[in-house]
This record gives C-alpha cells, structure tokens and sequence, in this order.
C-alpha cells in the first residue's frame, strides 16, 4: 500500500451509502454496506413476539452471512413502496437458523409465512459498527452502546466527513434541502491502486419513481 495512504482494505469492495430516515442535515440518518447491500435474505416467518425472524438461509460463508453483533435491517415491500424505512435491528445472536434481537420489530413486520412471501418480507445486513469516527478522529456515536440506533446521523456541518472504514470517507451537502429515504450512493474503491471512486456533488443513484397521468374517458349514451 502506498505510503501517502488511500484505500487501505484488502479485497475490492463496491460501497453503498444509503438514507435511513429521511429529512434535513442533522436529523437524517444514513447507513452503509461494502457489499451494495447484496448480503440480504428473504424472510421465511417472523416471530410473533418479534423477537426473531428466520431467513431462508444464513449466507454461504462468514464474509456473505450474518452473525452475533451485525446490525440487519427488516424491511418489506410495504414499506419499501411507501418509501418508509425497515426495522434496524442488532443480531443478538443466531440460534437454529434464525437470527434473534433484543428488542422486537414492528407489528407490521411479524408477518407468517403465507404473508412473508407476499409482501417479500427480507432481512439485509449493513455494515456500521462500533466507534463511528468523523476524519479528525472524533467519536461521534458508539453503535455497540445499548441504545444505539443502528445508523449515523447525517452532519449538520457539511464539511464533516465520517469514516467509514479503510480510509472511505464521506460527507454529504443537501444544499438546505431534505435528504429521502432510500437516496443511495454507490462507489468502488480498489486494491490496485487503493483508490476509493470519487463522487463529486453526485445525486442520489435512485430510488427512481416514475407517475402517469389518469384520466376518465366518458363515452356519448349508446356507444
């Protein structure tokens, strides 16, 4: 690795950097994957008292699963078209295939299994833990804390960059706007050359939503 510094990870990983709740700088919360949010499974049942949900299967090896202490979201397709965001929540532990939390989801979300697959209930794994620095080295939250969200705050200081990890930082300008649920950013960064992808005053990658107009057509009596 060079020593002026630069991506420091080991393997290439294609970042994705995504809104949480939604609103002004300071208030909106962003979470984040080195995967694009590719580690996700569907949802087979959740408990009734939700304090568990049993995915379809937990993953092909420890780098593409979950395990104890990753924070997971629980999300459906309710939720996602209603732009309304999951349930974070920390796995507490996993037992006879089903990842098991503290403290329970939503009611919405204590879906059977008839109703799991109709709405493609679904559990993603996102990758902030612990000590969330900004790049002068500051805490500025704890998510291993018990009363951690899951996610980080969006800074109102919009020269305030977050460290991801491996030398990954990001900040965001919403210009006196309110960032959306689900805006998403995505960017490599590469061994080769340990570049992270600059995103220079990029607009959110998507969600796109797309309306058209209704109308009524009367017809003339008889016709």
């Amino acid at each position: 690795l060079p020593a002026s510094g630069g991506y420091r990870g080991l393997e290439n990983q294609t970042y994705r950097v995504e809104i949480h709740d939604g609103g002004p700088a300071g208030t909106a919360t962003f979470k984040w994957s080195r995967d694009n949010g590719s580690v996700v499974r569907p949802v087979l049942q959740a408990a009734t008292d939700g304090l568990s949900v049993r995915p379809a299967h937990l993953g092909r090896d420890a780098v593409l699963g979950f395990d104890t202490g990753d924070w997971v979201e629980v999300i459906d397709d309710h939720r996602e078209l209603r732009r309304v965001p999951g349930d974070m929540r920390k796995v507490d532990g996993v037992v006879d295939g089903k990842l098991v939390f503290t403290e329970p989801v939503s009611g919405d979300l204590r879906l059977s299994t008839s109703d799991a697959a109709e709405r493609h209930l679904r559990v993603r794994r996102w990758d902030q833990n612990g000590e969330v620095k900004n790049s002068s080295g500051t805490v500025v939250d704890d998510l291993n804390d018990a009363t951690a969200s899951g996610v980080i705050e969006v800074p109102s200081n919009a020269a305030t960059r977050i460290v991801l990890e491996n030398g990954v930082t990001v900040k965001f300008t919403a210009n006196g706007g309110e960032l959306r649920v689900g805006d998403h950013w995505i960017f490599a960064a590469r061994t080769a050359d340990a570049s992270v992808e600059e995103l220079d005053e990029a607009p959110p990658a998507g969600p796109h939503h797309h309306f058209a107009r209704l109308g009524i057509l009367s017809f003339p009596d008889g016709e």
